[in-house]
């Protein structure tokens, strides 16, 4: 095979992988509309099963992940970040700041 017929290959064979993808894209898509066109409300043991399914999936891949917090790789520092780097409340309202402005001049009245 050559250079040539092995790179036509493989665009044949990327174009092929980017329409599987690109298939549950547009059923999403469909699928919104739907829900947008005519809007019901969920059953509620369906949602209630859906979130503690969810919660039972997160918490064992917390669980598992715990197990590697002290290894030094940059997924496990993107993923258990130190007390140093995480961002610190910025909201006037969730921190306890002495100021001498009174609440109108902050804007809270």
């Amino acid at each position: 095979m050559t250079k040539s017929e092995e790179d036509l290959r493989r665009a044949v064979v990327g174009k092929m992988l980017a329409g599987i993808l690109l298939v549950p894209g547009l059923a999403t898509l469909w699928m919104a509309w739907q829900k947008f066109s005519l809007p019901v409300p969920p059953e509620a043991l369906p949602l209630s099963l859906t979130g503690i399914g969810a919660l039972v999936v997160n918490l064992s891949c917390a669980l598992l992940l715990t197990k590697y917090r002290h290894h030094a790789g940059s997924l496990t520092r993107a993923a258990f970040p130190l007390p140093a780097m995480m961002p610190l409340p910025t909201s006037p309202l969730s921190r306890r700041v002495s100021s001498p402005l009174t609440p109108s001049q902050h804007g809270l009245t």
